[in-house]
């Protein structure tokens, strides 16, 4: 996991491993990495994945949110944002501001 801070003040944080995984008793395993991220409610967020899923919540800033194979879960968002799967559902609750949602392979579900 690796952490980094661009002048800007934005903070980058991301995971690398080797993709054949962990070895743990003579068996090949893959990696799993979890983050619990806090962030001001009215930051700017931009969240990039490959396999992952993630839930967003109680953010009022611009939001650009993308996962190539995931779930997004978005809960009480109220500033300008735009969610992007490509295969994985994108679910909203009490969402408010300028929406763009796009799922290219699975379910858009707004409560």
């Amino acid at each position: 996991v690796e952490l980094s801070q661009s002048a800007d003040g934005s903070v980058k944080a991301s995971t690398h491993y080797d993709k054949s995984g962990i070895r743990f008793l003579s068996t090949w395993r893959p990696c799993k990495v979890d983050y619990d991220v806090r962030v001001p409610e009215d930051c700017s967020l931009k969240l990039r994945g490959v396999s992952n899923s993630a839930v967003i919540e109680g953010i009022s800033g611009r939001m650009d949110l993308s996962t190539v194979s995931g779930d997004l879960d978005c809960r009480s968002l109220s500033g300008e944002f735009k969610v992007k799967t490509v295969s994985g559902d994108i679910s909203g609750e009490s969402l408010s501001g300028p929406i763009q949602l796009e799922a290219v392979s699975g379910d858009i579900k707004l409560k």
